[in-house]
């Protein structure tokens, strides 16, 4: 497992930044491998919450900063760290939309 430091993400086909309303930094939760010299790496997402459901059917699963360390731990059961999950965000309409 790994994390994924972004400042937002980015939604193009409905043109928005979405991001968690309090933290600088919004932590994505992945999973990451190397296969054939070559990094591959995929976000997790979740279902959607709030207003983010009107606009799109899924979301990327991000946990506060405080559960980083305990994600990338081999030895914890990642299901323990869903209900840290940021779930109230804010958008960002694109500046080209």
């Amino acid at each position: 497992m790994d994390d994924f430091p972004v400042s937002l993400c980015y939604c193009g086909k409905y043109e928005r930044g979405i991001m968690p309303c309090a933290p600088d930094i919004t932590w994505l939760c992945g999973l990451y491998r190397m296969e054939d010299e070559l990094s591959h790496f995929v976000v997790l997402t979740r279902d959607p919450v709030g207003e983010l459901a009107a606009i799109h059917d899924r979301m990327p699963l991000i946990l506060p900063e405080t559960c980083i360390n305990d994600w990338i731990n081999p030895d914890i059961d990642p299901k323990s760290l869903l209900s840290f999950a940021l779930t109230h965000m804010a958008f960002e309409k694109s500046k080209s939309g």
